[in-house]
């Protein structure tokens, strides 16, 4: 049996159930495939993100191709050419956490070799357009994002942020899922109630939550860019980047590997949303909470 959703303005059939995504319309046809099938252990000529191919959660990819290795509990996804993916499931595989894998890690890479812009943020939208939060695990982005809501935004997407460029040569947002994840303290620390909320498949310590009435529902302009980072000290220090750092910095918030091949007009991408985006970076102090203090400086600043 398969079903059939929307996600991040796709059409996408999967022979699993995803309840936190919108079940597309019956007649709709889709963009993206997802079927069971028997997945190579291997990438000939591939890049990886572990030397180890035997260590647990890792990928390979090559151009139009990404293995993506989930764990026991789920199974091995191959994404091909941007519409299609086969997944060789694991006999002990939990529907959670394929969901989660194909959120993350399997979404992104569809969107890469789609030729699109696919960052590791989390965004939000404010009336001047939509902020994204870049920055490594734990830097804060779903932490931030969850206080910008309750400030009076609205969330676009957490963890992944697709960017493309608009008719009008513009770069806009692509409106995710109502999903995200928090640390229990961070949920506790912006005024989240979480208990009993299902967890996060793989880190118990977060919560999952959904995002009614508070998610942004169309491609939102991008407005500005955050590069956020913990560090020592007391102080939250932020710092506007100028000429080729911008570049850098979107270079190093990236969502898995690039290849040429796949991405023949990324590099406009790439130029023009430095252009035409304000990006900064803050370093938030590592010893105390002051989520507050940063969404103020996002907000306001």
């Amino acid at each position: 049996m398969t079903y059939t959703y929307t996600a991040y303005g796709l059409t996408v059939s999967v022979p699993f159930v995803c309840p936190s995504l919108p079940a597309a319309s019956a007649d709709a046809v889709p963009d993206v495939t997802v079927v069971y099938g028997t997945v190579p252990m291997k990438l000939a000529g591939a890049v990886a993100s572990n030397d180890n191919w035997d260590s647990g959660f890792c990928w390979q990819a090559a151009p139009g191709r990404y293995l993506l290795r989930g764990g026991l509990r789920a199974g091995r996804f191959l994404v091909e050419d941007g519409n299609r993916v086969t997944l060789d499931r694991n006999s002990a595989a939990e529907d959670e956490r394929l969901l989660f894998h194909f959120l993350h890690s399997v979404t992104a890479a569809l969107f890469r070799q789609r030729g699109l812009l696919v960052l590791h943020a989390s965004s939000a939208n404010t009336p001047a357009g939509a902020i994204a939060l870049c920055g490594k695990s734990r830097a804060g982005k779903s932490t931030t994002l969850a206080a910008m809501i309750q400030n009076g935004c609205t969330m676009v997407s957490d963890d992944l942020t697709i960017l493309r460029r608009a008719a009008n040569g513009c770069t806009e947002v692509l409106p995710g899922t109502a999903m995200m994840h928090l640390w229990d303290d961070a949920a506790q620390g912006v005024g989240l109630d979480v208990s009993g909320l299902s967890r996060h498949p793989m880190r118990r310590g977060k919560a999952a939550l959904q995002a009614p009435g508070k998610q942004c529902l169309v491609p939102a302009p991008l407005h500005k860019i955050f590069i956020l980072e913990p560090c020592t000290g007391k102080n939250i220090r932020l710092s506007r980047l100028c000429g080729t750092d911008k570049f850098d910095a979107l270079l190093e918030s990236v969502y898995g590997p690039l290849f040429g091949e796949e991405h023949p007009g990324l590099f406009t991408t790439f130029t023009s949303t430095a252009a035409q985006t304000d990006i900064y970076r803050i370093k938030r102090p590592e010893g105390r909470w002051s989520v507050d203090e940063v969404v103020e400086l996002i907000l306001n600043g």
